[in-house]
C-alpha cells in the first residue's frame, strides 16, 4: 500500500504538469525477497521464484496498450535497452540482443530465457541457528540461470546442470528431459557468450578502498 501511494503521488504530479501522456514509467525491482521459501529469508543466497521473478508494470501509452499482460520472459537490461531504444539515446540499446522487447508489437517470443547470476560471497553466514547457517552455506554457490516461461535451468560453477518445471508440475519423460537439458545448455553458452563487457575500466581506483572491498566481499568483482 506504502509503495502503491508513492507511485500514484508519482503518476497525479504528472498528470497535473500535463506530462503523463508523454512520459513513460517503469515500475520493477532488482530482486525479490525470500519469505520462508525452502527455508530461506530475505536475499542472501540462490534463485529462488521470488527472488527471480519480479514485478514489472509499464505505463507508456504510445507504445502498449492499456491492459496488456505479457507472460514472456524478460531482463532488467531490457528495460534499459527499451527505454533507451524509445528515447533514440546513445546507450546500451545499441548492439542489444532486442533493443525495443519491451515495445515491440505482439507478444513476447515465448522461447525467450532470461539470464541471472549468483556468485558465493566471501562474507561469513550469520545466524544465531545453526541450522540455518548450514542450510545459506548449502545454497550460497556460484551459478547461472536461466529463466524460460515454462522451465528453469541452474548451471553451478563446479559443472552441476539442474532442470525443473516452473512452476514445479510432473517431471517430463527421461527422453524429453534430456532433450531440453541439451538444448537450455546450448541456450546458456550462446547467452553468456553473447554478453558484452561492462563499459568503463572497472578499476577499483575510482571509488573508496572502504566500498571496493565491501563490493568485493559481495562478490561484486
Amino acid at each position: 500500500a506504502y509503495t502503491d501511494e508513492l507511485i500514484g503521488r508519482l503518476l497525479r504530479s504528472l498528470y497535473r504538469r500535463g506530462q503523463l501522456n508523454n512520459t513513460v514509467v517503469v515500475v520493477c525491482s532488482d530482486h525479490g525477497e525470500m519469505m520462508g521459501e525452502e527455508g530461506l529469508f530475505r536475499h542472501e543466497v540462490g534463485f529462488g521464484e521470488t527472488l527471480v521473478r519480479v514485478p514489472l508494470v509499464i505505463w507508456a501509452p504510445d507504445y502498449i496498450a492499456p491492459g496488456r499482460v505479457d507472460e514472456g520472459v524478460v531482463e532488467l537490461r531490457d528495460v534499459t535497452h527499451s527505454l533507451t531504444g524509445v528515447a533514440e539515446a546513445d546507450g546500451p540499446a545499441a548492439g542489444a540482443r532486442e533493443p525495443h522487447v519491451l515495445f515491440a508489437d505482439g507478444e513476447i517470443d515465448p522461447e525467450r530465457v532470461a539470464l541471472s547470476e549468483w556468485v558465493r560471497s566471501d562474507v561469513p553466514h550469520i545466524s544465531a541457528n545453526s541450522d540455518y547457517r548450514a542450510l545459506m552455506e548449502e545454497k550460497d554457490r556460484t551459478a547461472r540461470l536461466l529463466r524460460h516461461r515454462d522451465w528453469q535451468f541452474i548451471e553451478y560453477e563446479d559443472g552441476e546442470q539442474v532442470l525443473e518445471r516452473m512452476p514445479p508440475a510432473a517431471p517430463a519423460d527421461a527422453e524429453d528431459y534430456e532433450r531440453r537439458l541439451e538444448w537450455f545448455g546450448d541456450r546458456m553458452a550462446e547467452t553468456v557468450s553473447n554478453l558484452q563487457p561492462a563499459s568503463g575500466t572497472g578499476s577499483t581506483e575510482e571509488m573508496p578502498a572502504e566500498v571496493a572491498g565491501r563490493l568485493r566481499q559481495l562478490g561484486y568483482f
